[in-house]
């Protein structure tokens, strides 16, 4: 719970930055401003105080960064300041963003494209009522026109098949290439 109060504190924060940062050099000037008081009551001059005042506070923008590391979600802020300067690098190469943007559309596109087509054909099942009762029919001669069955061969299966609720034709063309598929007009 902690760590959650924690985590809205500086969301909080990183909102109110601005003011904060003010509030933050107002306190560090206040600071030094005390530091030369008291350096000048000691005797030094103004210039040389202040200049002690400096030396004793220590370095004021490591300060302030770690008070900002302290106070603020710093991954957000680097993270912001990241997109901004790629947006600022990016608008100074027209080019070379329209080559990268059509070239990251092509990538995800394509990369969607197989993973849908995988998936249809490997992890889906048939679109029939029962994909377990498909049955694939194989010759075993070897015809020089045809690898498997004949045109007429599959049209007497077809014809003669009563325990078939369809039947599906398949050619191959070449070895393992493309398989075009036709299908009969009966029903699954």
């Amino acid at each position: 719970m902690k760590s959650l109060r924690r985590f809205f504190s500086r969301l909080a924060s990183f909102a109110t930055r601005r003011t904060q940062d003010e509030r933050l050099r107002e306190e560090i000037d206040e600071h030094i401003a005390l530091q030369t008081d008291e350096n000048i009551r000691a005797g030094l001059p103004p210039v040389e105080a202040r200049r002690q005042a400096m030396l004793k506070f220590g370095g004021v923008e490591a300060i302030k960064q770690e008070y900002r590391a302290a106070r603020g979600l710093l991954f957000v802020e680097n993270f912001v300041q990241d997109v901004r300067f790629a947006l600022r690098s990016l608008r100074r190469t027209t080019g070379l963003t329209a080559f990268v943007v059509i070239t990251l559309a092509l990538g995800i596109g394509m990369t969607s494209g197989t993973f849908s087509m995988v998936d249809a054909l490997v992890f889906r099942p048939y679109p029939v009522p029962h994909p377990s009762s498909v049955v694939t029919l194989a010759s075993t001669t070897r015809d020089s026109s045809f690898d498997d069955f004949s045109y007429r061969e599959y049209l007497d299966i077809r014809d003669k098949a009563k325990s078939y609720d369809g039947v599906v034709a398949q050619r191959r063309y070449g070895s393992g290439r493309l398989q075009r598929r036709t299908r009969d007009h009966a029903a699954y």
